[in-house]
């Protein structure tokens, strides 16, 4: 199943992760696994993952599908997800 957030820039990055019916659906569809990638790292990608992991789903980025905006920022916001239980892998571990 993908996901695309959307390619308007008039829809904010959280309209539809924070829609109820939409995490209603994940867990009809028993999904338990999300995997992300995308831009900017340190701001939607961040944001989203903690979202969903707020939401108990186990959340994988693929840290070599993501770009910061500010490269200074990407520890950081790396290690806040860390903290908050989300996974980094690159996308060859995930197809080997």
């Amino acid at each position: 199943l993908t996901i695309r957030r959307g390619f308007s820039p008039d829809i904010g990055v959280n309209t539809l992760f924070n829609c109820s019916n939409f995490l209603n659906r994940l867990e009809d569809l028993n999904i338990k696994r999300i995997f992300i990638c995308g831009l900017p790292f340190e701001t939607n990608v961040k944001e989203i993952a903690l979202m969903l992991k707020e939401a108990k789903f186990d959340i994988v980025i693929f840290e070599d599908a993501v770009k910061p905006r500010n490269p200074e920022l990407y520890k950081a916001a790396k290690q806040d997800l860390e903290i908050a239980g989300v996974r980094f892998m690159r996308t060859s571990q995930f197809f080997d």
